[in-house]
């Protein structure tokens, strides 16, 4: 099964094809809750140049595009297509306790490592530490890291960038 099945099975998303004879579009749209309805206001869309097997990944903004990555490989952009749209609409909102805990680790990177480890598991991520097949966390700088994840080949596949970390927030 390919991603775009995946996707199309996925009842929160609401997804449109374009093909010409060199180009193929797909975008993905999050539906409203109520499911009857369609956020167009901004989606995810993804370029596939037929002819060279390049692909683009962009994020829409009320019809400007803009550019989250680009992939030769296929395989590999597919799977990065699949990881920026659940990236972006996924509707399981992490636990309001979790991020409580987290807020509350300043910067005390063991404390937050072992509070991902109890509620993510180890095996999916990897804090300040780049591991591949791992969602991984980069500190940047004191306040800004980067969230990607980092594919078998060690390509990266970006999730977000220069988030800005909260400081002691007690958001």
């Amino acid at each position: 099964m390919n991603v775009l099945e995946l996707l199309k099975k996925d009842l929160n998303l609401f997804i449109v094809e374009n093909d010409n004879q060199s180009l193929k579009e797909v975008s993905v749209y999050q539906k409203n809750y109520d499911k009857d309805n369609v956020y167009f206001d901004m989606s995810i869309k993804c370029k596939t140049d037929i002819v060279n097997k390049k692909m683009r990944l962009y994020e829409v903004q009320r019809n400007k595009e803009f550019l989250i990555g680009q992939y030769a490989d296929s395989e590999f952009g597919q799977l990065a297509f699949y990881i920026v749209v659940y990236s972006y609409f996924n509707q399981d909102k992490p636990s309001n306790s979790v991020r409580k805990m987290l807020r509350n680790t300043g910067e005390d990177v063991n404390k937050a490592n072992k509070i991902l480890e109890d509620h993510i598991g180890k095996n999916y991520f990897s804090l300040y530490r780049k591991e591949i097949g791992k969602i991984n966390i980069d500190k940047i700088n004191d306040d800004r890291c980067d969230v990607f994840y980092l594919s078998l080949e060690n390509n990266i596949i970006p999730i977000v960038r220069t988030a800005l970390r909260s400081k002691n927030s007690s958001r």
